[in-house]
């Protein structure tokens, strides 16, 4: 399974550069939901609390200092779980 997160990650990068593409969105959702089917659920990363078992820092920026380093403001790259077990961590930003 890890294999085919290469292929997603290169999915999303084909979004991020062209959002408006329905074609790519369609391909994604089609992805996402058999890919949920086997077990595979991407790690919900931006505006939650930083958890290091999830979560690798990647990159850090200035912010507000009351969540500084809690909560995660952005995301590199998405994390994955496989029935329930961590797959892969999310790469991301947090706020220092």
């Amino acid at each position: 399974m890890k294999d085919i997160l290469s292929v997603l990650d290169s999915l999303d990068a084909a979004i991020a550069s062209n959002p408006k593409d329905q074609g790519l969105l369609t391909l994604k959702n089609q992805m996402h939901t058999v890919l949920k089917k086997h077990g595979l659920e991407e790690i919900k990363s931006v505006n939650e609390k930083f958890n290091p078992q999830l979560h690798e820092v990647v990159e850090c920026e200035e912010g507000e200092q009351e969540h500084s380093g809690e909560i995660v403001s952005g995301e590199i790259q998405k994390g994955y779980m496989l029935n329930g077990k961590l797959l892969r961590v999310a790469k991301v930003r947090v706020r220092k």
